[in-house]
């Protein structure tokens, strides 16, 4: 692990801002864009002490610069970013919920396009309602031509809500209540864990269900399987009262099967890692079981993987982001993890899948503090409030000090973790599939790679079909112009693909503006030959196909619907009419 740069925040006289012992509220969108909660309180003089709460973006790429959301004097409990990284919800103590959107789709200009208040509730939890729509990553088809092939999409992952005709219903879901933790299943559902702190207490599972009835949502809530943690067993009854759970989180977003439970005192931690899985459960010989039937059940439960202890206590987790499949076969330049701070400074780094720990660092963000001499300097270890993955698992974000520093995972001097070139490259696909920015990625790019992976990139490219390679050939040459910026020798030819992206466009332009008389087939857009071959196509006439309906066959014989003995003769004619 590496340490790319550190920000801090510029404080005016007579202002205390970034309270260190308390966690900030921050997020990251898929573009990079990190949004976090300031408190600042002034102090003028005479007047009482006035606090505002501000909402402010930075962009990871130039971090120089800080642009102002929103502000206020309620407190912001939440932040969540939609899947497009342009919207961001944010809810507060007093139960208002507000939606701000990129105006032009500039980063210092925001403007609020919704406003939901519930009067006297504090929300703590917030999720944006899932599209249905999740493209996997997956690390064993990295030798894949194909980008149908490498990047497919989930086909057991269904929306939050639906409209008519199955369409995903966009909005939000708040909690409003002490100790939940919300995330998606697979199946459409909200899965809500809940505890109250208390080590000897369950960790209660909820599943919540909805549904659009007319303009009204209807929510159905029913009970999941619930858990104790192991550490309530190991421990004694004078030692569970003086540990509290202090974190329940879901693994990812998306994936509701992997559950992080941490409990601990001052001096220690412990983080347990569990896994929802179906147990068979056989019946009773006294019951009658059909012989085609199988004779049982199977019931949700979780199921205990492993326990990572520590002798400080846990301030933050940063759970992976990148939807991912359990691979057969594990290859070692590719490792999926978990981070996890520690109050003394330190970072762990865990495996997503084989819960082993891969890494420890505990000197990476220690700092300095000038005391009134030289000779009084000490070294304090960094208190980290915040840790945030970026979507590919690159990079690092730690929220320490009134402080925030970005940290380079794979590749770097330390050869615990790195990340092979062709996993590289397939990251980069995955972001230029899925329109993510890539940045991230590029933390994990050595000056040598560089040649490498553009010509493994031009040359899957080459191997797509036409109409997959007009649609990202203007990225590609985006993808990389960027990774030429990265090399030292790399800028010649960044400005070629820079030159070459300009011309595209001005190629557009004038193609648009000069169009021919006589168009034809390879001179139109992909949509206009669409359009030409609907045209053309008469399979949609509907008309013509009722016409040639035969009325006989929409007959209904009324004693054989009702069972009617005495066969009455009356018949309900439905006939099919074209309009």
């Amino acid at each position: 692990m590496e340490l790319v740069y550190t920000v801090d925040c510029d404080v005016p006289c007579g202002e205390k801002d970034w309270i260190s012992e308390k966690k900030t509220c921050c997020s990251l969108s898929p573009q990079n864009f990190l949004a976090f909660s300031t408190e600042i309180t002034v102090n003028r003089g005479d007047t009482p002490l006035s606090t505002t709460y501000e909402v402010k973006v930075i962009d990871l790429d130039r971090p120089w610069d800080s642009y102002i959301v929103t502000d206020g004097l309620s407190a912001v409990t939440c932040m969540i970013w939609d899947r497009t990284g342009h919207r961001l919800l944010l809810t507060t103590v007093d139960g208002c919920c507000s939606v701000w959107l990129m105006e032009d789709f500039l980063v210092n200009k925001w403007k609020n396009i919704g406003k939901s208040i519930l009067q006297g509730e504090e929300i703590l939890s917030a999720i944006w309602f899932h599209s249905g729509v999740q493209v996997i990553f997956n690390p064993d088809k990295k030798d894949t031509n194909s980008y149908m092939e490498k990047f497919q999409k989930s086909k057991s992952f269904s929306p939050t809500l639906t409209k008519f005709g199955g369409k995903a219903e966009d909005g939000w879901l708040v909690l409003t209540a002490t100790g939940l933790q919300v995330w998606h299943t697979g199946n459409g559902d909200v899965m809500i864990a809940t505890t109250d702190g208390q080590l000897s207490s369950a960790i209660q599972c909820h599943l919540v269900s909805l549904s659009l009835n007319g303009t009204c949502a209807k929510i159905e809530i029913r009970a999941g399987a619930s858990l104790h943690m192991k550490s309530q067993i190991e421990y004694g009854s004078s030692s569970t009262q003086r540990m509290m759970i202090t974190n329940v989180e879901f693994i990812n977003m998306d994936s509701s099967d992997t559950l992080i439970l941490c409990c601990g005192s001052h001096g220690y931690s412990c983080m347990e890692v569990w896994q929802l899985l179906e147990q068979h459960m056989p019946l009773n010989k006294l019951f009658p079981i059909p012989q085609t039937q199988d004779a049982g059940f199977k019931i949700p439960k979780w199921m205990h993987k492993a326990t990572i202890q520590h002798a400080s206590y846990l301030t933050s987790i940063a759970n992976p982001r990148l939807p991912m499949i359990l691979s057969n076969q594990m290859e070692p330049g590719f490792s999926p993890y978990i981070a996890v701070s520690y109050r003394d400074g330190s970072i762990k780094f865990i495996h997503r899948f084989t819960h082993q720990v891969l890494q420890s660092s505990s000197d990476i963000l220690q700092r300095q503090i000038q005391g009134f001499s030289p000779s009084k300097r000490q070294k304090t270890a960094a208190h980290i409030t915040n840790l945030i993955q970026t979507l590919s698992g690159c990079g690092l974000i730690a929220v320490h000090d009134g402080q925030i520093s970005v940290l380079k995972v794979y590749n770097v001097r330390d050869v615990s973790m790195t990340m092979a070139s062709l996993h590289v490259c397939l990251l980069l696909e995955y972001a230029m599939i899925t329109g993510q920015d890539w940045w991230d990625i590029l933390l994990a790019v050595k000056p040598g790679m560089i040649e490498n992976i553009c010509q493994k990139l031009t040359e899957t490219h080459s191997k797509q079909a036409v109409a997959t390679q007009e649609v990202f050939s203007q990225r590609l040459l985006a993808l990389k112009m960027a990774l030429y910026c990265c090399s030292s020798v790399g800028h010649q030819k960044a400005t070629d693909c820079h030159t070459k992206l300009v011309l595209l466009s001005l190629y557009a332009v004038f193609k648009a503006l000069l169009r021919p008389k006589n168009v034809t087939i390879q001179d139109v857009s992909p949509s206009e030959r669409l359009n030409l071959m609907c045209l053309k196509s008469k399979d949609g006439d509907l008309e013509s196909l009722v016409v040639k309906f035969e009325v006989e066959e929409f007959l209904i014989d009324t004693r054989k619907v009702s069972g009617n003995p005495n066969g009455m003769k009356n018949k309900n004619r439905y006939k099919i009419k074209a309009r």
